[in-house]
């Protein structure tokens, strides 16, 4: 009896040990997240949306998110799309302001034809470092600029939903890269001025390069047509489409995630 109530204790003691060695190693929620995602329906050799999902927890990086670089795999037609073919031209006024006046939601003071990307963004606003911070829902919108140094200069509307409805405009660029890499976008997210007195940092970012609900109308016929999206080649590289992001915050941090994207079949 003595010897099985021992081995009783003994199976106890190492199974709360284990719990507790389990327990220790268990990983926290990383700060940043991200995925990347092609249509359901994409196909080797046709066209589809690039979706690229961002998530800040912003309890670990209380500091504002300063800038997001997205960089997409070389085989991947973002150029070569027909996605942006007019340029949005935006006085350099409007984006050192930040904050656009108060036009109705959607109306955005850019040809239709220019619009590349569209998604949803939650962002988090404070009026006080130490204050609580006021969640706000927003969609978003990337519109290809003009040409400049070789550069296609780029134009990011953020309009907000509830509570606050902030509407707020960014510059940015798509610029070449090496390879494996076929360019980067790049967009600046700096304070708003001192006299709103608030502080609006981006949480959760999800964004479709080249989505369906995005239609253009044709310069000559005046038809309105859908373009076909990031073009797909009909072979895919092995181990996926990759796509990279480094998100920087105003303490300097950053936080650089690749993921890979399986390969679609063929068309």
């Amino acid at each position: 009896m003595r010897s099985s109530a021992r081995v009783a204790a003994l199976a106890l003691t190492a199974a709360v040990g284990c719990t507790a060695i389990a327990a220790v190693h268990v990983a926290a929620r990383p700060a940043v997240r991200v995925t990347a995602a092609l249509d359901r329906t994409a196909r080797l050799g046709g066209g589809s949306a690039l979706r690229v999902g961002m998530s800040v927890d912003t309890r670990q990086r209380r500091a504002a998110l300063r800038s997001v670089q997205i960089r997409y795999d070389a085989h991947l037609g973002v150029t070569t799309s027909g996605l942006g073919i007019d340029a949005c031209r935006r006085p350099a006024a409007a984006y050192d302001a930040i904050v656009l006046p108060g036009d109705p939601i959607g109306r955005s003071g850019c040809p239709v034809n220019s619009l590349m990307a569209t998604g949803t963004v939650r962002g988090e606003i404070r009026l006080d470092p130490e204050a609580t911070p006021i969640p706000e829902n927003a969609t978003i919108a990337i519109y290809a600029g003009a040409i400049v140094d070789d550069r296609l200069q780029i134009d990011a509307q953020v309009d907000g939903l509830n509570p606050i409805g902030a509407r707020l405009v960014y510059a940015g660029e798509l610029i070449p890269a090496r390879p494996p890499w076929g360019g980067t976008l790049q967009l600046a997210l700096p304070p708003l001025p001192p006299r709103w007195g608030a502080e609006i940092t981006l949480a959760d970012v999800d964004l479709s390069i080249g989505a369906s609900t995005i239609v253009y109308r044709d310069p000559v016929t005046g038809r309105r047509y859908r373009p076909e999206g990031v073009q797909i080649p009909s072979r895919c590289p092995r181990g996926g489409f990759r796509v990279q992001t480094t998100l920087t915050f105003a303490d300097g941090l950053s936080d650089r995630i690749s993921v890979a994207i399986r390969c679609p079949r063929v068309r």
